[in-house]
């Protein structure tokens, strides 16, 4: 299956690419590798890790975008220190303040206390 994979973008410039979220309880169907992303990413990604934000991601460019739409992720880093990915489903019911992040190591669960801080990236 082919990606596309798009850099940048007229997006990035138009909006604030920093933002606060809190770790939320999804309805308990992650898994621990989530075999779904490995087309995207090479390997199986770890998630998902839902954190309610502010800020509708998809006001943002994704980084890859499946060839139907239908799979999105948006690069991110938490607290300066863990990249992730947002992953949004065509079709998904979840708010688009709703982050649902999947990652290629679990993140730490020290992250399921308080706020952190969440930089979209462009690459």
């Amino acid at each position: 299956m082919r990606h596309i994979l798009v850099t940048g973008g007229a997006g990035f410039n138009n909006f604030e690419m920093i933002t606060t979220g809190n770790y939320i309880r999804g309805c308990k169907q992650a898994h621990l590798a989530n075999s779904v992303h490995t087309s995207f990413f090479g390997y199986p990604m770890f998630g998902t890790f839902n954190v309610q934000t502010k800020m509708d991601i998809e006001k943002f460019n994704p980084i890859i975008i499946s060839p139907d739409g239908c799979h999105r992720y948006y690069h991110v880093r938490i607290d300066n220190k863990y990249d992730a990915w947002v992953w949004r489903r065509g079709g998904s019911q979840m708010l688009e303040t709703t982050w649902e992040l999947v990652s290629k190591e679990p993140l730490p669960d020290n992250l399921k206390n308080g706020i952190m801080k969440l930089e979209v990236l462009e690459t």
